[in-house]
């Protein structure tokens, strides 16, 4: 038998095989379809929120957006200003505020979020303060634990895109984060409306003094009692090569979420986008899954 002989009998098992691909494919997919499609929007949520807990989240039907839960494993971690740096390198393109006061012998920080998490547009808040005084040199370097939840305010807020509303949530928290699945968008493009009550009328007059500090404008924040209004609608400046940089992950950002469509089609919310691609690719479901916010685990 002659090379050509061979060639041709390689290249012909290999198109075969890859046929055979191709046809178990569609039928797993042709499956998954209808195991979507034969549950109950309930059964749905219930199981979405089953699959979704280990990773820290659960579904919020009401706003088809997924959000960080109270017990998440994320909470153990705190916070250190490197997540925010290293962010970039995981598909996080956000704009982060961080404010610092200081607030019965320890110094608080506050952050917010707002951008672009791999195939996620979202919004965080986050509430931490570490065990002491910490000067502000120190303040890039020192790590801060997340607050218990005596220490939680309650915080409300809205996020927009342009001029259209897209979600709004409300929880008492330590961490209030929401993620809108296959939604993609320029942090720039963002508005981030918040509320934050906190239990005494003193710290409120803390943190907006530190929202003031932090170059925040007075026509962007109020405070009223116990109650600091924001609203965070401005970018980041970035230098020329941090823009090319991340210009280039939010090309990458925006080809996987045509991607994820795609591959979810002809479905629409979230939770049958997802729960199609956890019985049709449960590795990549994982994997998407893995959309843990301000720097814990940068992987969606």
């Amino acid at each position: 038998m002659d090379k050509t002989s061979v060639f041709w009998i390689v290249l012909g098992l290999i198109l075969c095989l890859c046929l055979f691909a191709v046809i178990l494919f569609l039928i797993r997919r042709s499956k998954s379809k209808r195991k979507v499609c034969g549950m109950t929007m309930d059964e749905k949520q219930h199981l979405l929120n089953e699959v979704a807990e280990p990773f820290g989240f659960a579904y919020a039907g009401e706003e088809d957006v997924f959000t960080g839960r109270l017990d998440a494993w994320q909470r153990k971690s705190g916070y250190e200003a490197l997540f925010d740096k290293a962010a970039a390198h995981f598909h996080m393109i956000f704009d982060a505020y961080p404010v610092y006061f200081d607030y019965e012998g320890r110094t608080w920080l506050i952050e917010f979020w707002k951008g672009q998490y791999g195939i996620n547009t979202g919004a965080e808040v986050g509430i931490y303060h570490a065990d002491r005084i910490i000067l502000e040199k120190e303040r890039k370097t020192a790590h801060f634990d997340a607050v218990n939840d005596e220490e939680m305010p309650v915080i409300f807020y809205c996020l927009g895109k342009r001029r259209r509303g897209m979600f709004c949530i409300r929880r008492r928290h330590w961490w209030l984060a929401s993620f809108r699945m296959g939604e993609f968008s320029q942090p720039k493009e963002l508005r981030l409306m918040v509320v934050l009550t906190f239990a005494e009328p003193h710290q409120a007059e803390r943190f907006y003094e530190g929202l003031r500090e932090s170059g925040c404008p007075e026509d962007k924040c109020r405070l009223c009692c116990n109650e600091v209004q924001v609203c965070i609608d401005w970018g980041d400046y970035y230098g020329f090569f941090s823009r090319l940089y991340r210009n280039f992950i939010q090309l990458q950002n925006w080809l996987c979420c045509l991607l994820y469509r795609f591959v979810t089609y002809p479905f629409k919310c979230t939770v049958d986008r997802l729960l199609f691609l956890y019985f049709l690719l449960p590795g990549c479901f994982r994997k998407m899954m893995r959309l843990s916010a301000h720097g814990k685990q940068y992987q969606v």
